[in-house]
């Protein structure tokens, strides 16, 4: 059977931990092909028609990968995000995109009188004032 596309020797699910025994040429291909994802798709090896066998859902948080030395196999071991973390998560992605729209809308203002702007430092998270008068 093959987990993501990399041959998936066994899985096992213990507590809340999911154990998954993959061959890989090296600890990055597992990892990028595993961890941070919201569904692990298992599937057959037949390579002309590979059917879905399970789906793991939820299961993004890698704990560790170990290299076992004597098969030559990589193990990992993977857990779900708490509610909490699953929301930090997503509030994050929430500003980085925000952050990104900002950056990429240009600013333009129209000069009169007396105009305040205010202006966030990103880095220091306080705000600075600028007078402009004519």
């Amino acid at each position: 059977m093959k987990i993501e596309n990399l041959t998936c020797i066994d899985y096992l699910k213990s507590g809340e931990a999911m154990i998954i025994t993959v061959e890989a040429k090296t600890m990055e291909e597992v990892e990028k092909a595993l961890i941070g994802k919201e569904t692990l798709t298992i599937t057959t090896d037949n390579e002309e028609a590979p059917e879905v066998v399970e789906k793991l859902l939820g299961y993004v948080k890698g704990r560790n990968i170990q290299k076992d030395l004597s098969r030559n196999v990589f193990i990992v071991t993977l857990y779900p995000e708490s509610d909490q973390e699953r929301e930090l998560r997503e509030l994050r992605e929430r500003v980085e995109i925000l952050e990104r729209k900002e950056e990429a809308t240009p600013v333009t203002l129209s000069l009169e009188d007396d105009i305040i702007v205010t202006k966030a430092s990103k880095s220091t998270k306080t705000a600075k004032q600028v007078n402009l008068t004519n």
